[in-house]
């Protein structure tokens, strides 16, 4: 009996033996399908980062997509970017293939992104001026005082040198303030620029930008450095230039005076918004190229006067100035995915 027992615990051992093999062997295949796992969920995670970097990187640069090939090092590896445009511009495909340190494991994604919305925070320009509420009056017989909606730049289709938010007004418009104005046709009704969406752009413009309190507030104000400032005061601005946005504003609770007086020579190239009762006084030349919007919540005009020379000229390229300022301060890019493959 007692060697029968040897044998039966010596074969129990044995049994027991290739059980707890098999349990390891168990263990380092799960060990190493978790690894794995791992890896794979990592480089899926660097393939998506890359696609937040292009997006970030084309609303930099919209020219970016094409032949170049982006390389983004992150913490744990390294994401391969390109980028396709659609022929019309609607869509975004950006192919990104994320790589692990040390891993020969890769992970690729191809999202396409309808980017179609990516329009403007600054409305399409309608004329040379145009009031979006309240009235827009000059001294009659004034000669000295024009609005041109022939667009300067030859790009873009003449629009009129006036527009107005009611119909109704166009009749108070004589044959003699029809002198001061040219464009295809010289005055006209707009619906498509609303009041309150230009008050809504004030607000949200304003805390980016310049207060201009004197000159040499826009001492670097051109064409390649645009900004975005904020007349609150009576400011003299002679002998100066500046482009991007320019927003002369006039709350009535704080100051009582509110115009925008020139004398010398004042140029300004994109987008002037008047806000509420304010006046533009020119003793010199002032030329504004771009557009002009007049704007108001509590039904006030702007006045045009002075005894120098304006010209309000309307230019569809200086709505670049706008824009490219903008875009740079507010994050106006939209991005809607339409199909991911991986």
């Amino acid at each position: 009996m007692g060697r029968a027992m040897l044998i039966i615990v010596t074969g129990l051992l044995i049994s027991l033996g290739y059980t707890f093999l098999g349990m390891s062997d168990q263990r380092s295949l799960l060990n190493s399908q978790s690894t794995n796992s791992a890896t794979k969920s990592m480089a899926e995670n660097v393939a998506s980062t890359g696609i937040q970097f292009a997006l970030h990187k084309f609303s930099e640069d919209s020219t970016w997509p094409g032949e170049e090939t982006l390389t983004f090092n992150l913490e744990n590896g390294t994401a391969e970017v390109d980028a396709v445009k659609s022929s019309n511009n609607d869509t975004l495909r950006i192919t990104s293939t994320g790589k692990v340190d040390g891993a020969s494991t890769d992970h690729t994604i191809v999202t396409t992104f309808d980017i179609s919305k990516n329009q403007s925070l600054i409305p399409d320009y309608e004329g040379a001026v145009s009031s979006v509420g309240g009235d827009i009056s000059f001294p009659n017989g004034n000669h000295k005082i024009h609005f041109n909606g022939n667009d300067a730049s030859g790009q873009c289709k003449d629009k009129p040198g006036l527009t107005v938010h009611d119909p109704d007004m166009i009749d108070d418009y004589d044959q003699g303030d029809l002198e001061n104005i040219q464009g295809d046709p010289k005055i006209s009704h707009d619906k498509n620029i609303k009041n309150s969406d230009i008050m809504d752009l004030i607000e949200l413009l304003a805390p980016e930008a310049t207060t201009v309190s004197n000159k040499k507030d826009l001492a670097n104000s051109d064409t390649d450095n645009p900004g975005i400032y904020t007349i609150e005061n009576r400011v003299n601005l002679s002998n100066t230039t500046g482009a991007g946005i320019l927003i002369v504003r006039n709350n009535a609770e704080i100051q009582i005076d509110g115009d925008l007086k020139t004398a010398g020579q004042f140029d300004f190239k994109g987008l002037v918004i008047f806000e509420n009762e304010t006046e533009f006084k020119a003793t010199g030349n002032a030329n504004i190229e771009g557009t002009i919007l007049s704007a108001s919540d509590i039904g006030s005009n702007l006045q045009f006067s002075g005894n120098g020379n304006f010209n309000a000229q309307y230019n569809c390229d200086a709505k670049k100035y706008a824009d490219q300022i903008v875009d740079e301060k507010l994050d106006t890019r939209m991005f809607t995915r339409l199909s991911t493959y991986q």
